[in-house]
């Protein structure tokens, strides 16, 4: 199975009646689930005040949440909310009743945030962007040893970003590292090909080893570029057929991981001793 999940995110700029909007964009265009944000510019930015008003136009409240909770289901939709701090977590979880929780990639080198989450006892999505390796392997451990069921999700924080960039074998080094958990791809790009391409990589590696693959894909949608494709068992929305998507799929993909291993040698070469970043990890 693959969720896919509509991240709406911050793209509401603050408002209600978007918030509505991008959710019935998210539904429209077939997605599984639509996530949110849930925060608190002091928490986030404690000395930066100049930060802490741009992001107050940012901030749905809980009401408003409560609303968009509603609406999505209203139209099928799980909806989900990624939490920032613990007294939002406590929110999310006890009265928008999402199914599961996700930890951003800011928050996944948060260990205290990560125990928190983990005692909800409830499915985790966790995203890599920002924490290195070690710190990302280590919030993985807390929450498998807490006893939750877990999606460490590959994640390239950096927006947009290009499609060379997004480093797709990193898939590939989750599955062998994490064996046996479904796996997530959050793309953070203009275009909907590395979504498609990180479900065929995905999917193709996990056939090959289990019975019953699962990833979860993220992607980003807002008022001016809504969910460009709504993928099923035969065709897109503009009617192209998934078979027929595959070739140009893999294009893209040898594209992409060529590129990458060109740009990780160049890093490398020029790289310090004793400097190394999570990526780096790579097969």
């Amino acid at each position: 199975m693959t969720l896919v999940i509509a991240d709406a995110g911050i793209n509401h700029g603050g408002r209600l009646d978007l918030a509505l909007r991008l959710i019935a964009e998210a539904a429209t265009a077939g997605a599984d689930a639509v996530k949110f944000q849930a925060f608190t510019p002091l928490h986030l930015a404690p000395l930066n005040y100049e930060r802490q008003a741009m992001l107050k136009g940012l901030v749905l409240t809980e009401a408003e949440l409560e609303i968009c909770a509603a609406e999505a289901r209203a139209r099928r939709l799980e909806f989900m909310c990624t939490p920032m701090d613990a007294e939002w977590t406590r929110f999310v979880v006890r009265s928008l009743r999402v199914e599961r929780l996700k930890i951003g990639s800011g928050q996944a080198a948060n260990l205290e945030f990560v125990k928190d989450a983990a005692e909800y006892d409830m499915p985790v999505i966790i995203s890599n962007g920002m924490a290195d390796n070690r710190e990302f392997c280590r919030a993985v451990e807390i929450l498998v040893d807490r006893g939750c069921a877990v999606t460490p999700m590959s994640c390239v924080s950096k927006y947009p970003t290009a499609d060379v960039d997004v480093h797709l074998s990193e898939l590939e080094r989750m599955r062998d590292l994490f064996p046996g958990m479904p796996i997530g791809f959050s793309s953070h790009c203009r275009s909907f090909w590395s979504a498609v391409a990180a479900v065929y990589v995905a999917r193709k590696k996990l056939e090959q080893l289990y019975s019953n693959p699962e990833i979860i894909v993220d992607k980003s949608v807002n008022l001016e570029r809504p969910i460009e494709q709504k993928i099923t068992n035969q065709k897109t929305q503009e009617g192209t057929k998934i078979e027929d998507m595959k070739m140009q799929t893999i294009k893209r993909r040898e594209e992409q991981i060529s590129k990458a291993k060109e740009k990780l040698r160049e890093e490398l070469k020029n790289a310090k001793p004793r400097v190394i970043k999570w990526w780096q990890f790579w097969k």
